[in-house]
């Protein structure tokens, strides 16, 4: 989204609309995001990454054992 809104920001003409979207993309950039579960607990963006990574490299893991055992 950032890309978009960068090359966007690079071919807009009016100085205005050019300044926003410049203020958006660096607002975006230092805000923390999180997710939150049913208000039981919150996962941020880091985590978020590694659970995603650990899940996926244990879907690799099975499906190449699943591959080894045929």
């Amino acid at each position: 989204m950032s890309l978009v809104l960068n090359q966007r920001a690079m071919i807009e003409k009016n100085p205005r609309i050019k300044r926003q979207i410049k203020f958006f993309i660096l607002r975006r950039l230092h805000e923390h995001y999180h997710f939150e579960m049913y208000g039981i607990f919150r996962i941020n963006l880091r985590q978020l990454h590694s659970l995603f990574s650990i899940a996926i490299g244990y879907l690799v893991t099975k499906t190449l054992f699943k591959l080894n055992r045929n």
